[in-house]
């Protein structure tokens, strides 16, 4: 039976720790935890190459940094390699390209200065060069106090490799590069996809076998599907869902910004997380057109759940609860998409991010 080990990166102001390894078992999700890593400081966001030899790591030190971790495949453990400066002070996002080719990271802010900024890395024997190309864009949106400049807050590339797309928060929208052969980064036609003033754009996930792309909006707690054409030439956008019941208080919504998204691998159901409702929303998918039909919300009995994520199978769904430093197993159930609850982890120092993968070899 393959082994599921489940990486957590950690705000490490308690502790030296920056990422927490656990193995998962299939039967029950209970968390085994099994390496503590105390290489990197505050660890941010993570991802693993398509070939799970590679663990790549953001972290917030004096500068921001994205680290590269290998994998043992057979016991799940981390060990450092190297790292790159990311150009910025607050990298809230990294990803690699399916052929292992390019790292992307992103900040939310810069160095000495408001907006943030996303960059291009080549990966060459193994190794992160220093970045081949850097953006800062101008502008800024409706909210004062969020969206004074643009502060970028992911970069991924679409599961083919041929569109990298940037969601920006402080811009309202989502931007759409190619990537040339020179490892810069130029615009796609269209350029961007609009979001709704005072949106703010925060995560995205791509449907896994139709061309329908949902982006989670922060500040205004909604979800957006767009329908797009193969070759990324044209997108509609058919819905904008909120995240949130109906039937909450004021307060609670005033309060509430989303965080993550993700689809199950069969495509039938989507999550999204929200942080002061402190729920999971849950969404069917339809077929045919995409569009999102409200399933129900589940507690992540904790506060504040920052990242999520599925197993490969669609079975597990893992949360972590950032302000509760606690992280929470639930079952999936796969007729329904609704959540029931398997295990928990107390005492990970604010979790930030969660990755699971089941290592090749």
């Amino acid at each position: 039976m393959s082994k599921h080990y489940v990486c957590i990166s950690s705000w490490n102001h308690d502790t030296e720790v920056g990422i927490y390894v656990f193995e998962m078992s299939s039967e029950t999700g209970t968390l085994n935890l099994i390496q503590s890593v105390t290489q990197v400081n505050n660890g941010e966001y993570m991802a693993f190459s398509a070939d799970k030899k590679w663990l790549y790591v953001t972290s917030m030190d004096d500068i921001g940094y994205v680290n590269a971790f290998a994998v043992d495949p057979h016991n799940g453990h981390l060990t450092y390699h190297h790292r790159q400066p990311t150009g910025g002070s607050a990298p809230c996002y990294v990803s690699v390209m399916p052929d292992g080719q390019h790292v992307f990271t992103v900040d939310y802010a810069g160095t000495g200065m408001a907006m943030g900024n996303f960059a291009v890395f080549p990966v060459v024997n193994e190794q992160i060069q220093p970045y081949s190309d850097f953006h800062q864009l101008p502008g800024a949106s409706v909210n004062a106090a969020r969206q004074e400049a643009s502060h970028p807050h992911m970069i991924l590339p679409d599961p083919t490799g041929k569109l990298i797309l940037v969601p920006d928060l402080g811009l309202d929208r989502v931007l759409l590069y190619r990537l040339t052969e020179a490892n810069q980064l130029v615009a796609n036609t269209p350029a961007w996809l609009d979001l709704a003033a005072g949106a703010g754009p925060r995560h995205l996930a791509f449907h896994p076998t139709l061309p329908f792309l949902y982006v989670i909006n922060e500040l205004d707690s909604t979800i957006t599907v767009f329908q797009f054409a193969p070759d990324f030439s044209a997108f509609t956008n058919s819905q904008t869902i909120t995240t949130l019941p109906d039937d909450i208080p004021d307060a609670v919504r005033r309060e509430t910004t989303c965080a993550d998204i993700h689809i199950t691998p069969d495509g039938r159901f989507l999550y999204g997380s929200n942080r002061g409702h402190d729920s999971l929303a849950i969404f069917s998918i339809d077929a045919t057109t995409g569009l999102l039909t409200s399933v129900g919300y589940q507690s992540t009995l904790g506060s504040f759940p920052r990242s999520f994520a599925l197993d490969a199978s669609g079975q597990w769904l893992v949360c972590a609860n950032q302000n509760t430093n606690d992280v929470q197993v639930f079952r999936v159930n796969p007729a329904t998409g609704l959540l029931t609850h398997a295990a928990e982890y107390q005492g990970v120092s604010m979790p930030i991010c969660v990755r699971i993968v089941t290592p090749v070899g």
